[in-house]
């Protein structure tokens, strides 16, 4: 697939940065599998002699960096030296792929996680030290679906547990909701906060409310 990679970044005329590092604003290529031949073309091939199908690839793209951020999905062949690829988005969705329906990639999981901690946790900085002895690293998070209600949405709970092996069965009562929907990273926001059967606007109205002792603390 190396082969493949080179060919994009050297044919499709934007710049490709590596999905393990890519901004939201930027191009990537962030999927890339073999192309199945059509049936029809194996059982020509197979059964009547006819012409072999070229190997191809499918590669998924995210174009953040474009005047109408989208997902676009490229037919790229023939391997192992490509020479061509083809747009295969409009015929296999029925149009455009709007941006905000992209999955989550590990490195906006990572962006996120950041967030958390440089932005999020210390504006609570009692709570997350006396209630949650958070000390940088001792907790982990899962998500939850949808990102949600309706479309163009891209928020995110993030639930928090003890970060210990098999942290899935020591939640600590937190939970965060991320709207990461921009594609400018400093633009994120916390929408939510749930923590022990309440919601709170965010993190600073927890710190205040737990400030106040009108938080029922439960360990």
């Amino acid at each position: 697939m190396s082969q493949v990679v080179r060919y994009l970044q050297g044919h499709l005329g934007v710049p490709l940065v590596e999905a393990s590092r890519a901004k939201p604003s930027e191009n990537c290529i962030a999927w890339l599998d073999v192309q199945v031949p059509a049936k029809a073309e194996v059982l020509r091939f197979l059964d009547a002699g006819g012409a072999r199908p070229p190997r191809e690839a499918l590669a998924v793209l995210y174009f953040g960096k474009q005047p109408e951020p989208n997902i676009t999905e490229l037919v790229v062949g023939p391997l192992p030296r490509p020479a061509y690829h083809r747009d295969v988005t409009v015929h296999k969705y029925g149009g455009k792929v709007p941006y905000h329906r992209r999955p989550t990639l590990a490195v906006e999981y990572k962006q996120i996680g950041g967030f958390l901690k440089s932005q999020v946790f210390p504006s609570a900085p009692a709570f997350m030290q006396q209630v949650m002895e958070y000390d940088g690293a001792n907790l982990a998070t899962v998500t939850a679906a949808p990102r949600g209600f309706q479309s163009g949405d891209r928020v995110t709970w993030f639930v928090l547990f003890q970060n210990v092996s098999g942290f899935f069965l020591h939640p600590v009562g937190l939970e965060v909701l991320v709207d990461h929907s921009s594609l400018d990273i400093s633009e994120w926001a916390v929408s939510r906060v749930f923590y022990n059967g309440q919601y709170y606007r965010d993190m600073v109205q927890l710190e205040s409310a737990y400030m106040q002792g009108r938080i029922s603390v439960e360990k």
